[in-house]
């Protein structure tokens, strides 16, 4: 009886060492992935006016995305596009000639802990806005969605702060000033 006891004792701490080392293992894997991850921070600006240093001449209003990274290592941003409200219309890709100068040019290397600004010209972003409301059926309840896409297409999605039926108000007030 004495020995069948200990067979069972052993057979539980056999049990139990078994499910450690289990334990052990996906902690393992589980930490190794965390150290190599990519996390950015998105911060939506408007409105963003922008004045030369030199001459304190101001350039104009520009929306602007604030770009954080926060993560473990260094990400390659690509690109960034305004998404439309309809997703069957693909997306608009911000093109402008700010790039280089205001903005820092795409591909940009963000390092750890490092920001990166892009800006696009308000003008331009509320003729867009008053396009779409002027030639599409739209929600105008719905707020904007902006897409920064990495070197591995990953995708972040900001939405703007203000509605669509807000920027389309302020488009029809700043012409209204003309």
């Amino acid at each position: 009886m004495d020995e069948l006891f200990w067979n069972k004792v052993s057979a539980i701490g056999t049990c139990l060492g078994v499910l450690a080392t289990f334990i052990a293992v996906v902690v393992a894997l589980y930490q190794t992935r965390l150290t190599n991850k990519k996390k950015l921070k998105l911060k939506f600006n408007d409105p963003v006016t922008i004045v030369d240093p030199n001459t304190g001449e101001q350039l104009g209003d520009y929306i602007g995305i604030t770009i954080i990274n926060i993560g473990n290592r260094e990400v390659i941003i690509d690109d960034w596009s305004i998404l439309p409200y309809n997703k069957s219309k693909g997306r608009y890709k911000i093109m402008t000639e700010m790039q280089g100068l205001l903005s820092q040019k795409l591909p940009y290397k963000l390092k750890i802990e490092e920001k990166l600004d892009l800006y696009y010209e308000k003008k331009a972003y509320l003729r867009l806005v008053t396009d779409w409301v002027d030639k599409n059926n739209i929600k105008l309840d719905k707020k904007i969605k902006f897409q920064i896409l990495d070197s591995t297409n990953k995708s972040y999605i900001i939405k703007s702060d203000k509605t669509i039926s807000e920027y389309a108000n302020e488009s029809k007030e700043r012409r209204l000033k003309i």
